[in-house]
């Protein structure tokens, strides 16, 4: 067996290296797993899921500028609808020490909801929508590189489908481009 002389900070920083190489994912992301259903003119609704792992959080869509990077949700456009939105539950809100602002949190699991009309003139069957997410990531002890999620559903239009509401305990964030 070979025996280097090199200090024993060496492995150390090579595993520095190296994790610092391994982007950390503390949050995943999921859509609906079955088509979701509305009317041509009706309005369809989308769960977005945000799985957060403990010690972590994401910023609300209402957090105020000026502090860390709030989530963004944009739907790419489509001729097949003519309107969006994204609701969200209450967040939890504190002042952050280190922007002196209040910020707006979620940790654990959320659901965010994006209501989206579709085009009167849209032809029933199956069209495919697309949702990007931007949002960042932190702990108590570091904040993560912003990231983009890309999320895809099927809205199937078809005549005598029913149109979907907001359910209880979810406030419009924003109007979505």
């Amino acid at each position: 067996m070979r025996r280097t002389n090199l200090p024993k900070w060496t492995l150390f920083v090579a595993l520095a290296v190296s994790a610092v190489g391994s982007p950390l994912n503390p949050v995943s992301w999921s859509g609906p797993t079955a088509p979701l259903q509305a009317p041509p003119g009706g309005t369809a609704l989308l769960h977005l899921r945000a799985a957060i792992e403990d010690g972590y959080h994401l910023y609300s869509l209402t957090t105020p500028p000026g502090g860390p990077i709030r989530t963004r949700i944009r739907v790419s456009a489509s001729p097949g609808i003519v309107a969006a939105a994204a609701y969200q539950r209450k967040p939890a809100s504190m002042l952050d020490p280190t922007f002196q602002i209040k910020v707006e949190t979620f940790s654990g699991v959320t659901d965010f909801l994006i209501p989206f009309k579709l085009a009167p003139s849209l032809s029933e069957g199956a069209h495919r929508i697309e949702i990007t997410v931007r949002y960042q990531a932190c702990s108590d002890e570091l904040c993560l590189a912003p990231v983009e999620r890309v999320v895809q559903a099927i809205v199937m239009a078809r005549h005598g489908a029913s149109s979907a509401g907001i359910p209880a305990g979810y406030q419009q964030a924003e109007v979505l481009p």
